[in-house]
């Protein structure tokens, strides 16, 4: 299990037609199906007390997968040993995908054991005409449609912030969308979009702010953004920054020693970014090899690039005296779903002041 908030799955089946005998578990989580040698019963005092919890208490994160073909054949050994009626592989894609290839290679060599893959993702990227919503997207986008909401209306009191919100959900933009939709904010930027468009850094920060002035223009000071997460890696010369940065992780070169590792473009554009910027994308990559899109700001980025293009388009103007740009960062993160009230007050402090 690599997904997210599994135990009403599991309790599920422990049920009253599956007794805590008939489900095997294993004692190390991080063991992956085909060390059987790990397995016991699940007992229902496993999950019960964990039941509805955002985050996972009976898993460890692991790079293990099923890929090889020694790791199938000794996963179908397991499986055929523990005389398994069926196994349940609960998470998004990746995990989804292993359940499909399993599947497959087991009614090829007429293994009894059938595979069933339960879409537990709170991205929402694993839709299709057979798979309605994943399980945890709902919940995720409800949630934080009622922040992002509640902040609209502390925009509407205030008068002169515009909120930057950046949300959870990996490289798919669709809980953005999703919350964008319900809440109603007045700008969100899709990562899809930027991507197919190729639009640059720059002319992002300038559509910004030509909605920003559209917006003086009409008598209103005050606003709120929304962008996925995964937004920094849709743009074209970020993309190209992070996959080298990636590269030369790949290659053990140490996080102090990236930055002057770099290509001389990539290294002028990283030259350019703020500090906080630089020190979150040579942070250690994912345990796939991916950068840590959670870590890095990119709605502060945006708000730093924002408030510096509306200081260069206000200078000399009569907006400039009443300005006071600044700007603070925050973000909502999938543990979040517990706590909607710290969650609210922690989003308050989200903000760059609009010059009137």
């Amino acid at each position: 299990m690599k997904a997210r908030n599994p135990h009403s799955v599991l309790l599920g089946f422990l049920g009253e037609r599956i007794s805590m005998e008939q489900l095997p578990g294993f004692k190390h989580l991080h063991q992956p199906i085909y060390n059987m040698w790990h397995r016991r019963p699940v007992r229902k005092e496993d999950v019960g007390n964990h039941r509805r919890y955002a985050f996972v208490i009976q898993k460890s994160r692991t790079v293990d997968q099923i890929r090889t073909t020694e790791q199938v054949d000794a996963a179908k050994s397991a499986c055929c040993d523990l005389n398994l009626d069926g196994l349940i592989i609960i998470g998004g894609v990746t995990s989804n995908s292993d359940a499909a290839q399993l599947a497959e290679f087991f009614a090829e060599h007429d293994c009894k054991t059938k595979v069933i893959g339960v879409p537990v993702t709170l991205s929402g990227d694993l839709r299709n005409q057979f798979v309605e919503a994943t399980v945890g997207f709902d919940t995720v986008c409800k949630v934080n449609s009622q922040l992002i909401s509640n902040v609209c209306l502390d925009a509407i009191s205030a008068g002169k912030y515009y909120y930057f919100v950046r949300l959870m959900g990996g490289k798919a933009s669709h809980v953005a969308l999703e919350c964008a939709l319900q809440s109603h904010p007045n700008m969100v930027i899709l990562g899809e979009e930027v991507a197919f468009s190729k639009l640059t850094l720059k002319e992002i920060t300038n559509k910004i702010c030509d909605g920003v002035e559209a917006r003086a223009d009409q008598g209103k000071y005050h606003g709120v953004l929304v962008i996925p997460e995964g937004l920094i890696e849709s743009i074209p010369e970020m993309y190209a920054l992070i996959q080298e940065i990636n590269n030369l992780h790949s290659s053990n070169v140490t996080e102090a020693d990236i930055p002057s590792q770099l290509s001389p473009w990539a290294a002028a554009l990283f030259k350019f970014l703020p500090s906080f910027i630089r020190r979150e994308l040579i942070l250690h990559q994912e345990s796939d090899n991916s950068a840590q899109l959670s870590q890095i700001d990119t709605e502060q980025l945006l708000a730093h690039l924002v408030e510096a293009e509306m200081n260069k388009r206000t200078k000399g103007s009569a907006r400039e005296e009443n300005s006071a740009p600044c700007a603070t960062s925050s973000v909502l993160r999938p543990e979040d779903r517990c706590h909607p009230t710290s969650t609210a007050t922690m989003l308050m402090s989200l903000a760059i002041s609009v010059c009137r």
